[in-house]
């Protein structure tokens, strides 16, 4: 009796710390892409070459908050 009580415990908090993860993973794959202006306040530059780095940046943020997301929902 008192196994059959852990198995479903356990079974149970596997499945919270599934449906955790999947919120993790969910918000991961939902990061919204901004330029750096974006992210951090300001205007964006009249110059189109500032423009585009400014573009690229604001993709490379994206990702690092997404692989922090990520690295929460593995763990």
């Amino acid at each position: 009796m008192i196994v059959r009580c852990i198995e479903v415990l356990l079974a149970i908090c596997g499945c919270i710390a599934g449906l955790v993860s999947a919120g993790y993973w969910l918000k991961a794959s939902a990061v919204p892409l901004k330029s750096t202006w974006d992210w951090h306040g300001g205007v964006e530059p009249g110059v189109h070459s500032l423009s585009q780095e400014g573009w690229i940046g604001g993709m490379m943020e994206a990702a690092l908050e997404s692989s922090r997301l990520n690295m929460i929902a593995a763990r």
